[in-house]
């Protein structure tokens, strides 16, 4: 995994609380790492529909997965970081 991987987590006005964390997915492989990370929100904040993702940080980064059976739309941008 490349350093500076995002994940980028917006909840909407309906949900309350703080969130805090990390993840550390164990390869390159959406298909392979989203749904547990999913699944696991899910408890938290609700239903997960859409997931902001560094385009750079994956091999392969379909439009959607399904995801408990439901369709999860999958966000991806370069990520752009600068020298410190």
């Amino acid at each position: 995994m490349k350093p500076g991987a995002l994940l980028r987590l917006e909840t909407t006005h309906a949900c309350q609380g703080v969130i805090d964390g990390a993840w550390w997915p164990r390869s390159r492989d959406i298909g392979a790492e989203l749904p547990s990370l999913a699944t696991a929100l899910t408890e938290h904040l609700g239903r997960v529909d859409r997931v902001g993702l560094d385009s750079s940080a994956w091999e392969e980064l379909p439009p959607r997965l399904v995801i408990d059976d439901r369709v999860v739309h999958i966000d991806s941008f370069p990520v752009v970081t600068t020298p410190s």
